[in-house]
């Protein structure tokens, strides 16, 4: 048996633990087994992990671990507090994480009861598959493999709340989700419920999106309108067709009954 304190741990030169505390045993027979059991903690941070030195496999149970985005190496706002397993093959090359959060706050955005599944295949070049969701407030699951030639997988939205100016809905999406050189590309259907622009209500709507980087075009078929056309993202630009087919608004004192046209 051992106890001590580790004086400092680097996680990839982007965090660093410091006076951690450690125990474990280790464990020895004959030509069967070679394994260390420990574990290492500081306040509500903790990792507990079995290691074969004969087999090189590593297992363990984490929890309190604090992510941002400078420990995961990206630019958007992400934080959290998160726990999980780890399994590795260190003489394979492969490994496998499942973790989970009550909270993830990414950007704006506070995402609840979210998990995450890993599988990684180092031998080569790294490829995998993962598994992203979230179950609040809106249901968000993304999912797909990954390798050197980028992300290919599907991604599924429910009840999102857009709020885009004076234009507000519960969106749904589902598509395919396809990611190389740091460009997002997805194409897909969805569902606009409660639909309002500026109190007008304009019922419920479907459409059809496709994304490229920056550049998108959109189909939207509502009840008694439609709307089609193109923009960029970053400009905050859109230009196309709206046309109404027997159209009825009704805005404060304005009243339209049978709005035909484009």
């Amino acid at each position: 048996d051992l106890s001590g304190k580790l004086k400092k741990l680097v996680v990839k030169n982007r965090r660093e633990y410091e006076n951690l505390d450690i125990e474990g045993e280790y464990l020895w027979r004959w030509r069967k087994e070679s394994t260390f059991k420990g574990k290492l903690w500081k306040a509500n941070t903790w990792l507990s992990f079995d290691y074969s030195l004969k087999d090189k496999t590593f297992e363990g149970s984490f929890g309190g671990l604090e992510l941002d985005s400078r420990l995961l190496n990206i630019k958007r706002n992400i934080s959290s507090v998160v726990g999980g397993s780890i399994k590795a093959n260190f003489e394979k090359k492969y490994l496998n994480l499942q973790a989970h959060t009550p909270l993830l706050r990414v950007d704006q955005h506070i995402l609840n009861n979210c998990t995450l599944k890993l599988d990684l295949d180092y031998s080569h070049t790294s490829k995998g598959s993962f598994d992203f969701l979230a179950l609040q407030p809106f249901y968000l699951s993304i999912g797909g493999s990954f390798s050197k030639g980028g992300v290919v997988g599907e991604v599924a939205l429910l009840d999102y709340p857009l709020q885009v100016e004076s234009l507000s809905s519960k969106l749904s999406y589902k598509g395919s989700l396809y990611i190389k050189n740091g460009r997002l590309f997805t194409e897909g259907d969805g569902r606009l419920l409660n639909l309002t622009y500026r109190d007008m209500g304009l019922g419920p709507a479907s459409y059809r999106l496709k994304l490229d980087g920056d550049s998108y075009s959109l189909d939207l078929k509502g009840e008694a309108f439609s709307l089609s056309g193109g923009g960029s993202l970053e400009e905050k630009s859109f230009s196309g067709r709206l046309s109404f087919m027997g159209m009825d608004l009704s805005y404060k004192d304005l009243l339209v009954k049978s709005l035909n046209g484009h």
